[in-house]
């Protein structure tokens, strides 16, 4: 029932146009899903893992931004829109997890607040679109 929640509670919300872009994380993982959405854009983006919504509370970095999740979307908003999406979203899990910035740096804050990641949108485009040297 909580799939169905959201995917309802998303869809009305892009009915009423208070979503900018939205990402199934169904083949990717959040750190991917957001480097993906930072390319689109071409704008730098600011993550902090402490607020992803977890069943376990777990501090694993890895385990928070590599695990896939079913039902589980990254949503960009305009900043004017937060209490409506907010309230379309009343009932299921959710929380902001980031913004966008100006700029190309791409960093992500590990859930006790340390960086783990820190570069730019040029960078992870590069190592993206690249192959493994063995």
């Amino acid at each position: 029932k909580t799939g169905k929640q959201l995917l309802q509670s998303l869809n009305h919300a892009i009915e009423l146009r208070l979503i900018r872009s939205c990402l199934l994380c169904s083949l990717c993982v959040i750190g991917v899903a957001c480097a993906e959405m930072a390319f689109a854009g071409g704008f730098g983006m600011e993550l902090d893992l402490s607020n992803v919504p977890r069943s376990n509370q777990t501090n694993a970095d890895d385990l928070i931004m590599f695990s896939e999740s079913n039902s589980r979307f990254i949503v960009e908003i305009s900043p004017e829109n937060q209490t409506e999406i907010e309230n379309e979203l009343n009932g299921v899990a959710f929380n902001r997890i980031g913004q966008i910035t100006e700029g190309n740096t791409f960093l992500i804050k590990g859930a006790t607040g340390d960086k783990i990641v820190d570069t730019t949108i040029d960078q992870l485009k590069a190592s993206w679109q690249g192959t493994f040297n063995w």
